[in-house]
């Protein structure tokens, strides 16, 4: 009786714990929880002059917020960074602001093997107009953060103002990143666009994102080891008292 007691209570436990928090083989998982909300300081400022349209000049400051609506599930073997899962959220702006976000953010990373993403990053490449190159990045690496910046010149159309005019320019586009090791969201990033007609300068547009402190949720591996740690001893006492096992001796 009592082996079979110990079973069901560790078979309680494994339940407990959510395929979510489940490793690969590389021992990377997720450490952020469908529905979590991370918010941004989101800035754009700068300056844009097209050939044959008006200048844009812009200077705006707005909170965004992020919420995880889906996470993919990470592949057992990871050797291509195409192959890393994506947290799927949507953007709204707090402030009502209609500004748009300028795209190439990922705003989670799966945590656990800091060095095997930075390996697979070093190795990938960039698909641009006159095909594929490698980023060539630099990484930035710290107890606290993991982040990269690469650089590549593209030929991009101008879509700063929802509405406006979106010419095409010749453009170089620096982009930064830093995840927060602890739970793996995006910390910061910077996106520098500079412009040129031709081989004059055309001006720079910078867009910087910044988590904003004090909206949290809890990584899902603390949630559950708290819940493990006041579940199993509920368990056992239930067990024992329906087995009429006594709990202690006396």
């Amino acid at each position: 009786m009592k082996k079979s007691i110990i079973s069901l209570i560790v078979l309680l436990s494994i339940l407990l714990i959510p395929g979510v928090l489940a490793q690969n083989s590389q021992g990377l998982t997720w450490s952020v929880i469908e529905g979590q909300e991370i918010y941004y300081e989101v800035t754009k400022s700068g300056s844009c002059y097209p050939l044959f349209s008006d200048p844009v000049f812009l200077d705006e400051s707005f909170i965004a917020k992020v919420t995880l609506e889906y996470l993919e599930d990470i592949p057992p073997t990871l050797t291509n960074w195409t192959e890393i899962p994506y947290a799927i959220g949507s953007l709204v702006f707090e402030n009502g602001s209609t500004a748009s976000i300028i795209s190439g953010v990922s705003f989670a990373m799966p945590i656990g093997n800091w060095i095997l993403l930075q390996e697979i990053h070093n190795d990938s490449k960039i698909h641009l107009w006159d095909g594929y190159k490698f980023m060539n990045a630099t990484y930035f690496d710290n107890s606290s953060f993991w982040g990269f910046m690469y650089s590549y010149n593209a030929y991009v159309n101008i879509d700063l103002i929802p509405g406006g005019p979106t010419p095409t320019m010749n453009c170089t586009i620096t982009n930064t990143m830093l995840y927060a090791k602890a739970d793996g969201v995006l910390a910061s990033s910077q996106l520098t666009l500079q412009y040129y007609n031709g081989l004059l300068d055309a001006g720079t547009v910078v867009q910087t994102l910044n988590r904003i402190e004090g909206f949290f949720v809890f990584p899902t591996t603390f949630v559950i080891i708290v819940v493990v740690i006041i579940a199993i001893p509920m368990m056992i006492i239930l067990c024992a008292k329906f087995a009429n096992i006594p709990t202690h001796t006396e």
